[in-house]
């Protein structure tokens, strides 16, 4: 139950609707990005393509890391090597250098941590329900009147889930709490991440079981605590 099908065809061009989700979750998020930043007095501008900066270095680097760690095999096949996807750890490389460039850039543009943080946590919530709105995501199954019929049983729409609650979570943060250099919509934000993406994944197919939980539910429950101690540290200003 989405608006996209799995695969989209542009012209002679078949795209598969994550990438395009992707894309539009995005845009949406570097559009929210710009706007709270100038609307906060700074030039949001200048931070939005700092941090789509950011994501290309980080795709780049981890879409080249084979020439680093297999260049014999690269050398041999390297249209099937670096266009396969991703190597094991590739990953987390390429987050790491985007981090790092976002960092160091960061320093120059002269936004306080805690007002790019009240721009940024909504802003990956509306990038995260225009994906969710766009790309289908079925959970596990239910007798519940809106699950998607499919053709072994009925299931959780958990795409959907996602799209509302935290479309209806980025319209309260905005809403309610206006932006300042306090953190305290970003506070509220990761406690809404947590707890709304928590209440989710219980919907979700949940096949990895780590300490009874999911690592996905685990980074929930992280976002709600680091929320609740930047509110414990906000309050205190």
């Amino acid at each position: 139950m989405a608006i996209l099908n799995s695969y989209v065809k542009l012209g002679l061009l078949t795209i598969p609707a994550a990438w395009l989700g992707l894309i539009i979750g995005l845009i949406g998020a570097l559009w929210f990005i710009k706007r709270q930043i100038n609307g906060a007095g700074f030039d949001g501008g200048k931070v939005s393509d700092t941090i789509f900066n950011s994501i290309f270095y980080g795709f780049l680097a981890a879409l080249l890391l084979p020439l680093f760690v297999m260049p014999q095999a690269v050398w041999q096949r390297p249209f099937q090597v670096l266009l396969g996807g991703f190597i094991p750890y590739a990953g987390w490389i390429g987050a790491g250098v985007g981090i790092a460039y976002f960092a160091f850039r960061l320093r120059t543009k002269q936004v306080p941590l805690l007002v790019l943080m009240d721009a940024l946590v909504p802003a990956f919530l509306f990038g995260w329900s225009l994906y969710s709105l766009l790309v289908a995501d079925y959970g596990t199954r239910t007798n519940l009147f809106w699950g998607v019929p499919l053709s072994d049983g009925i299931y959780h729409p958990v795409n959907l889930y996602r799209a509302i609650l935290y479309t209806v979570t980025v319209w309260f943060l905005v809403k309610k709490i206006p932006l300042q250099p306090f953190g305290l919509r970003a506070a509220f934000g990761l406690v809404c991440l947590g707890l709304v993406g928590f209440l989710i994944s219980l919907a979700d197919y949940n096949p990895t079981v780590w300490l009874f939980l999911t690592p996905v539910q685990w980074g929930y429950l992280v976002c709600a605590v680091v929320g609740g101690l930047l509110y414990s540290r906000t309050a205190q200003v």
